[in-house]
């Protein structure tokens, strides 16, 4: 018993050291930012049972959120290798935080789709900023270890704002889940301001980690040849992640009867579990090398996590499911992403990242639009079935991307 809690011990001790204070400026940011982020697991709850939208048109007012997250990663990646990722980040989180207060006031159609828009566009020109801020303190041997690390202050954030959020519906209304997350992004903002590194910091930090990484990196015509089955595979796979954040709080609340307080235990639960458990996980699939198998098992436990809503009605399954996709979760999205930064050179860190979160954007755009109208021609049994089918396209192409670049030496790393 001793020798497995020190083992324990030692595992979590080595996974959380060793981060540059960089890192940890950028986790606390998006801690900040992501503690209010209490309107997206409840925006198809909200435009459905508050505005009075029916499925369908939910569906085509939360894809304005992809549209405007498929603007913002292109723009937000360009601009990072234009203008810089520290300037990126500080007007996202400003600018964003003022307009998810003024979302709440939109009443109509047109308007409450151009706000959510313009707000996840300015918003998510975040994710390709971070990324690359965080792929110049970090060698390609620990990128896991770091996207972990980000993802957990988004996990810690998202752990509360959903239980929060649906205290804060039935205590006081909707209208203060807008102020609350636009406030914590300005909180961010200035935070950011106030701590940001450096140039000189920068330039020291990044010529160091360009002379030991650039010869990981692939050729541009390799690159050509190969990113497009990684970009692939990830929208599938983001496809069928994405639809537990529209989809299913839906079906909890319209189809099971659960209210909005469950449902945001339910998602608070997920996120709770990754930031107790995805770090030290993630460094040990890194030491022992079994990303590839870790993806694997992440894609096609993700897909299986659909199966418990075709049973009946119960809060059991309900968090059974949640527990498979967690533990899908875990295992995909953190390696997932440092595949994608290691694909990346220095130079133009920035428009690779924004074609990998414009895979991501482009779900966030499918996902409701085709899910809510699958569900509402279709049933969700039908739905539920048809999701995990999708496993298999995403798994050949992930496939396919594996034995490409376990021909290059240098990547052997990721395939092992």
């Amino acid at each position: 018993m001793s020798f497995s809690s020190n083992k324990v011990f030692s595992i979590y001790k080595a996974a959380w050291s060793g981060h540059p204070g960089e890192i940890w400026l950028l986790v606390i940011v998006t801690f900040i930012n992501r503690l209010g982020t209490m309107v997206f697991p409840f925006l198809t709850v909200y435009l459905t049972a508050e505005k009075g939208f029916s499925l369908g048109e939910a569906g085509f007012l939360a894809g304005a959120f992809g549209a405007g997250s498929l603007a913002g990663s292109w723009s937000g990646g360009k601009l990072c290798d234009k203008i810089g990722e520290n300037r990126v980040i500080f007007f996202s989180l400003s600018v964003s935080g003022i307009l998810l207060i003024l979302l709440q006031f939109a009443d109509s159609f047109s308007s409450i789709m151009l706000m959510i828009f313009l707000s996840s566009m300015v918003g998510e020109s975040y994710r390709p900023a971070l990324m690359v801020a965080a792929g110049k303190y970090v060698g390609s041997s620990g990128t896991g270890r770091t996207m972990s690390f980000l993802r957990l202050a988004i996990s810690l954030g998202m752990s509360v704002a959903p239980a929060l959020g649906g205290f804060v519906i039935s205590s006081f209304g909707y209208n203060w889940l807008f102020n609350i997350d636009g406030a914590t992004c300005l909180a961010g903002a200035i935070y950011f301001l106030l701590f940001r590194p450096s140039k000189s910091s920068v330039r020291k930090m990044e010529s160091a980690t360009e002379k030991k990484e650039d010869q990981n990196f692939l050729p541009e015509k390799k690159k050509v040849e190969i990113y497009p089955l990684f970009l692939i595979s990830t929208f599938i796979g983001g496809f069928i992640f994405i639809q537990w954040f529209h989809t299913v709080p839906v079906f909890l609340k319209s189809a099971w009867g659960f209210d909005e307080k469950i449902i945001g235990i339910i998602l608070g639960s997920h996120s709770l579990i990754i930031a107790l458990f995805e770090m030290p996980i993630i460094h040990t699939i890194e030491m022992k090398k079994k990303i590839s198998a870790s993806v694997i098992a992440g894609i096609v436990l993700i897909g299986g996590s659909f199966f418990p809503f075709l049973f009946p009605a119960s809060l059991l399954a309900a968090f059974f499911a949640m527990l498979i996709w967690t533990s899908g979760n875990m295992l995909y999205i953190p390696l997932n992403n440092s595949i994608a930064l290691n694909f990346c050179p220095s130079v133009n860190r920035g428009k690779y990242i924004g074609r990998y979160w414009m895979m991501w954007s482009l779900t966030n755009i499918t996902g409701p639009l085709l899910g809510f109208q699958i569900a509402e021609l279709a049933g969700f049994s039908t739905f539920w079935i048809i999701l995990p089918v999708l496993i298999f396209p995403a798994l050949f192409l992930f496939v396919k991307l594996q034995k490409k670049l376990i021909s290059v030496n240098n990547f052997s790393l990721f395939f092992q």
